[in-house]
């Protein structure tokens, strides 16, 4: 009897200690078989309420595990939606991409495709002009009309001094102004063709593009060569002058200024694509009678006629065979027959 009272004393105390690690969160203690035993034996409504809990926890997560199997094929879907979605966004980033790299290609290649037929219809077309070229074909006709009023009337002027008659000095400074167009135009051409034959390709893909970029080059720096152009004229004037007081006449203020001023516009006018072209009815030697005064190219100068006398001043065209941009200058005379024509002194005459 007394071993088991110790034995319930100590199945107390041990119950006691239980319920105390219980009280304390510690539920490792419900792992002890013995424990259960006592219990189930000594307490057996403690046990009970014990085997309800655990019952009612194991259908907790029996209840648990149930929903979540019942949403597991959902979970399951969303995942691999996700997963789907995650793919298609990669590949939407890819042609995102791609696209961006062919608009890029397709921009670029408007581009040059733009380029290369602006070239084309720019290249030596003058009925394209570029409103901002401070020396396309209207602007130089203005500054050709400009040159006769200004500077050839200053000219003829210092020239009038030394009793000349008019028909000399006007030959003198048509001439010079002729041979300067002629001597920028073979200056042009040589340089040209240098440039061809060394650094330039005609059989690249973009040659016409090449070449009109040269071009237009060619004419925006022109003006920083005025000062040399206008040196090696003047030597070739005065090599190709066989008088001497002629060559004394040419080293005056006035002339130099004019000569000076008609090379600057007879190389812009080569460099202009296509050159703008020059034409003058000077020579009456080779001709046996006059022709008939032609209003559409000319101003009377002092004389009016029905007939054509002598050019004092050219006409300027767009191009070859192209419209008229400036008007010359040339004598009106009545007389068909041309008895009063004479011959013209050689004396003054530039011969090129």
């Amino acid at each position: 009897m007394g071993a088991r009272l110790r034995t319930q004393s100590q199945i107390n105390e041990q119950t006691q200690q239980h319920t105390m690690l219980i009280q304390n969160d510690d539920h490792s203690i419900r792992n002890d078989k013995g424990w259960w035993k006592y219990i189930r034996y000594l307490n057996p409504i403690k046990w009970a309420r014990c085997i309800c809990r655990v019952f009612s926890g194991l259908w907790r997560r029996l209840t648990i595990k149930e929903k979540e199997n019942e949403e597991l094929p959902f979970l399951l879907n969303v995942y691999g939606t996700r997963r789907r979605l995650q793919i298609k966004e990669k590949e939407n980033e890819e042609l995102r991409a791609e696209n961006i790299k062919l608009r890029y290609e397709k921009n670029e290649a408007i581009t040059r495709l733009s380029q290369l037929v602006s070239v084309q219809l720019r290249d030596n077309n003058p009925n394209v002009v570029d409103l901002g070229d401070p020396y396309r074909p209207t602007k130089l006709a203005e500054m050709f009309s400009e040159l006769y009023d200004n500077e050839w009337t200053a000219a003829f002027m210092e020239l009038e001094k030394e009793a000349f008659e008019d028909r000399h000095i006007i030959e003198i400074l048509l001439n010079v102004l002729m041979v300067s167009y002629a001597f920028c135009a073979k200056t042009l051409e040589d340089n040209w063709e240098t440039v061809s034959q060394w650094y330039f390709d005609k059989n690249a893909i973009t040659a016409k593009q090449t070449a009109k970029a040269l071009k237009d080059g060619r004419k925006v720096l022109i003006p920083n060569h005025f000062a040399k152009v206008q040196k090696e004229f003047c030597e070739h004037l005065f090599n190709i002058c066989r008088n001497e007081k002629l060559k004394q006449l040419l080293q005056r203020d006035a002339v130099k200024s004019y000569i000076a001023k008609c090379v600057q516009l007879s190389l812009l006018m080569n460099a202009t694509d296509p050159p703008l072209v020059m034409k003058c009815e000077s020579d009456t030697e080779k001709r046996t009678g006059r022709d008939l005064y032609n209003k559409d190219m000319f101003k009377e100068y002092t004389k009016r006629g029905k007939y054509f006398d002598f050019c004092t001043w050219p006409v300027l065209f767009l191009h070859e065979d192209g419209p008229i941009l400036s008007k010359g200058v040339a004598q009106g005379v009545s007389d068909p027959d041309g008895k009063d024509m004479g011959k013209a002194k050689t004396w003054f005459r530039l011969k090129f």
